[in-house]
């Protein structure tokens, strides 16, 4: 079986020559890689080589995507949609997607990989599934929902789709019809979630299919994510009746927009869809009673941050808001986004008055917000000591230990802050913010080796290699030995490894 690094290498030195990348010569790099068995041996601990190349996928006409390769499209997808949608980094809504997605997934059948639940900065009413348990949500559908098991109808459908390999069935059907490998059209499939009106058409012109066979294909298999995804709603305990409730409103908006929203064009909902919903709920036991308080503080998080409004136009809206509220849930929420209107404004005494009227609770939206009004009155250390005991108990919630380390920056505790976010990276590799973070705490600190490692971290979390290999090669001229270059190296190779498997999939 061939090394890594002869993997890496093979692929380097049969692609388009990269050159002189951000300044390192990416060649050399691999050398010095394959001189120093200990680094080399730690890289290959370190670095798996699923992305290093593509999957064979078969002979012409194959209908076989293994679960591995479903998994390294999931990850190729996921690069990209940090390149070109607008994924939001906001650690308390991620927190909360994840979470109110992992609830559904634990009591789903057929979970063959981890699922990746985000939210995307888009006004659009849509969620979509794709391959490797990537699921993404768009704001404009959580702030069309009224309560949280509409919204939780919406991640089950989307669950049941991956679970089913409904994406998989479509992907090996066309590769029988056209008779080609499933690799000659995934990076189609893929820009088409990354970007419909592109991607569509690179799927049409590469498969030659007719339209109408996709969409009774698609029909079918939203059927049968209803089916199943309403007994994984009401499994996980939420309201099933819901689910018919939003598909009526979704089908509602057609006649006064005109036409479907975009993202549901794929996603019928004739009468017929509705009342089957409808039945299927009603046969099924009464759900318990769940609570509604964070779904609304996400919503007016949502609103107040990501729908492009000045903070006196937030402070407005949940200001009129309040005076309609039917309960207290809803006029925490709505305290809720008075407070962060404020915030915006920068006017942490009226945030913090109507903060104070909150109901108390340790939901992580109040803790986020406690924490970004203390900081913003001047109040940092007693913020930090405030925030210590809950990062304590949970140094793996990143709220908590988000929060924690601002806090500790703002107080001047730099060391502090870096040990904390450290400690977050090693459980939690993937969050951009938190690298920016410890980016920030170690140029404080004088340390610009590690604060341009962190921020190349960053770039190629975000897709972007040249700034990543440009970071890594300001890092080189603050090396302090030969480990600490190596591992430069290994990270510009990794970068050029991602880049190489990103090109040749964009170009199916």
């Amino acid at each position: 079986m061939r090394s890594a690094a002869a993997i890496l290498l093979s692929l380097l030195l049969s692609s388009p020559s990269w050159g002189d990348v951000g300044g390192i010569d990416v060649d050399a790099a691999v050398r010095r890689m394959q001189s120093d068995s200990l680094t080399y041996s730690a890289y290959q601990s370190q670095h798996t080589a699923p992305d290093a190349r593509l999957p064979e996928m078969g002979a012409q006409g194959s209908s076989v995507l293994t679960v591995q390769e479903e998994e390294f499209f999931g990850r190729f997808y996921f690069r990209e949609a940090r390149k070109h949608l607008n994924v939001i980094a906001d650690p308390v809504l991620d927190s909360y997607i994840r979470s109110l997605g992992s609830r559904l997934v634990t009591h789903a059948n057929n979970v063959r990989f981890p699922f990746n639940f985000f939210l995307v900065q888009d006004p659009e009413i849509n969620a979509a599934a794709f391959l490797g348990g990537n699921v993404r949500v768009n704001t404009g559908l959580v702030l069309f929902t009224d309560n949280e098991s509409q919204l939780a109808s919406v991640l089950a459908h989307e669950i049941t789709h991956v679970t089913q390999r409904h994406l998989v069935r479509f992907l090996e059907a066309a590769a029988r019809r056209q008779n080609i490998t499933l690799g000659a059209f995934v990076g189609g499939v893929i820009l088409a979630l990354i970007n419909p009106a592109v991607g569509m058409a690179a799927i049409q012109t590469t498969l030659g299919l007719n339209m109408q066979a996709q969409i009774n294909f698609t029909r079918k298999d939203e059927l049968e994510a209803d089916h199943i995804g309403i007994d994984l709603l009401g499994r996980a305990g939420f309201d099933p009746s819901q689910m018919a409730v939003l598909f009526s409103r979704i089908a509602s908006t057609a006649p006064s927009a005109g036409r479907l929203p975009q993202g549901l064009m794929s996603h019928p909902f004739p009468e017929t869809r509705v009342a089957e919903a409808r039945s299927r709920a009603e046969r099924m036991p009464r759900p318990r009673s769940n609570s509604e308080q964070d779904f609304l503080y996400a919503r007016a998080r949502i609103h107040a941050r990501f729908a492009g409004l000045r903070g006196d136009q937030v402070v407005d809206y949940h200001t009129r808001a309040l005076k309609g509220a039917r309960s207290p849930a809803e006029k925490n929420a709505a305290l809720y986004g008075i407070t962060l209107g404020y915030l915006l404004q920068k006017k942490p005494g009226a945030a913090e008055e109507h903060f104070r009227r909150i109901t108390p609770s340790s939901s992580p939206f109040l803790l986020d917000t406690e924490a970004d009004i203390g900081i913003m009155a001047g109040r940092a250390k007693e913020t930090a000591a405030r925030l210590r005991p809950r990062y304590q108990s949970s140094p793996g919630d990143q709220t908590a230990a988000l929060n924690y380390a601002v806090a500790l920056n703002a107080a001047g505790d730099y060391n502090g802050a870096v040990t904390v976010l450290r400690k977050f990276t090693v459980s939690r590799p993937d969050s951009v913010i938190a690298w920016e973070l410890l980016a920030q705490n170690y140029r404080k600190l004088g340390r610009m080796y590690e604060h341009y490692c962190a921020l190349a971290e960053a770039s190629t979390l975000a897709g972007d290699y040249d700034r990543s290999n440009g970071f890594a090669s300001k890092a080189s001229r603050h090396a302090r030995s030969k480990l600490e270059k190596a591992r430069l190296d290994a990270m510009v190779v990794r970068n050029e490894r991602y880049r190489i498997s990103d090109v040749r999939l964009s170009k199916k």
